[in-house]
């Protein structure tokens, strides 16, 4: 698995119930464990984070605050 990508993981499962709380049903784009766009729709972001970052840079992961399982990601 590639690095960036475990890291970009590990951000987002440290911080999800931070996330749930302010970015509910939200796409969060998370590139070097940070947050550098919040968005309305998978598609949305992975289309703004190919213009920036290479495959495996980046993880488009969906917030769901219902939800306790987030598995929305790109690599």
């Amino acid at each position: 698995m590639n690095m960036k990508f475990r890291i970009n993981c590990d951000y987002f499962e440290k911080n999800k119930t931070q996330f749930q709380k302010k970015y509910s049903n939200k796409v969060l784009l998370i590139v070097n464990a940070e947050i550098k766009g919040i968005y309305d729709s998978v598609r949305e972001a992975y289309e703004d984070a190919i213009k920036q970052y290479q495959e495996g840079e980046f993880i488009c992961q969906i917030v769901d605050y219902d939800k306790q399982e987030n598995i929305a990601y790109i690599n």
